[in-house]
């Protein structure tokens, strides 16, 4: 691990760089539940962090010790991103789709967490993408699902048109930029990285980033401008999206995802939490694309307000609340030891 990345000072978590089949290294923390008392806990999911663009696993570091402390916990940086290591091929953006990706992260896990068990896939931004394609694509191990920020990626291209003057696609231009041929949004990030990623930030926070950035901004921002590792980064990061205008595109139509239907299936049958910032929603239904798309009893949605798109920094315990309820509600042997977390979440922040 390079120096760009700090590490995590949290106990009880073990550090892991994991080879997966896919010739991907996968970077990650992993702290088994503090408390493994009952026969609940032996069923009780791994809940699964998922990281977005262009952040890394160290978005978490304040919302996790907001976790109920009983539950494992996964953490991961995406392929590419971070210390996690995935070589670009020139052939095909394939290795960077969500289904890819997320079969690495799950491949991972298991090798991790030393057992295949039924997880929760818990994503941010593109992390949230990962999670839910990760339900669909291996719906025989995912139980849960929550989704921070996004609509899914066929919708979000669909809103991309000239019937809304293209506001959405001047607000998301990164998506096309970053899915131009290689190497030409490569190169020109790569000039001066920390120029362009702090100019992206300041679109997508309630308060801008200026001179005293939080930490987390440093954090997100710095892995990037590394000599050594940064071009990799930024080479992932535009392979992603590329692979966000096209494999997944098509993989989200083929799951049943139709913007164009005026009568949509719903397609998830496990308990989703939607978590949107005022932002999103006020350009996206959020709650009519998400709840027809999940069975209505399994559907929770939220707005998170006083923040931008990175409201697990912004936020956190906000997040954390809406989290740690919709756990309580899905996964109900996490009831007695609810108010437990919260007050050692308090005590360690």
């Amino acid at each position: 691990m390079d120096d760009a990345i700090k590490t995590m000072s949290f106990a009880a978590f073990t550090q892991n760089l994991t080879p997966v089949t896919s010739g991907a290294q996968i970077f990650s923390y992993y702290r088994a539940g503090l408390r493994k008392d009952t026969a609940a806990a032996a069923d009780r999911p791994l809940i699964i962090l998922i990281h977005g663009y262009p952040q890394t696993h160290l978005m978490w570091r304040d919302f996790v010790h907001l976790l109920p402390t009983e539950w494992d916990l996964f953490i991961a940086d995406l392929p590419g991103y971070g210390n996690s290591i995935k070589a670009v091929d020139p052939a095909s953006s394939y290795p960077f789709s969500k289904r890819a990706m997320a079969k690495d992260i799950l491949e991972a896990a298991d090798q991790v967490h030393k057992a295949s068990k039924k997880v929760i896939a818990y994503g941010h931004d593109r992390g949230a993408r990962v999670s839910y394609t990760m339900a669909l694509t291996f719906p025989d191990r995912v139980v849960g699902t929550a989704l921070l920020d996004i609509v899914p990626t066929v919708w979000q291209w669909h809103n991309m048109n000239p019937q809304t003057d293209h506001k959405e696609t001047l607000i998301y231009f990164h998506w096309v930029y970053l899915a131009a041929p290689r190497p030409i949004p490569e190169t020109m990030i790569s000039h001066d990285p920390r120029w362009y990623f702090n100019t992206l930030l300041s679109g997508y926070t309630k308060d801008k980033p200026d001179a005293a950035k939080p930490s987390w901004i440093t954090d997100l921002v710095e892995p990037h401008c590394d000599p050594e590792r940064g071009p990799a980064r930024v080479a992932a990061g535009c392979e992603d999206y590329r692979a966000g205008a096209t494999f997944d595109i098509q993989h989200d139509r083929e799951s049943g995802i139709d913007p164009t239907s005026p009568h949509q299936k719903p397609i998830f049958n496990i308990p989703v939490l939607v978590l949107a910032s005022a932002g999103l929603r006020s350009r996206h239904d959020v709650d009519g694309i998400w709840g027809s798309l999940v069975e209505k009893d399994k559907f929770r949605s939220y707005q998170i307000d006083n923040a931008g798109h990175f409201f697990v920094n912004e936020q956190p315990e906000e997040v954390a609340r809406r989290t740690q309820a919709w756990l309580a509600e899905f996964f109900p042997e996490t009831n007695q030891s609810l108010s437990h977390s919260i007050e050692q979440a308090e005590v360690q922040l």
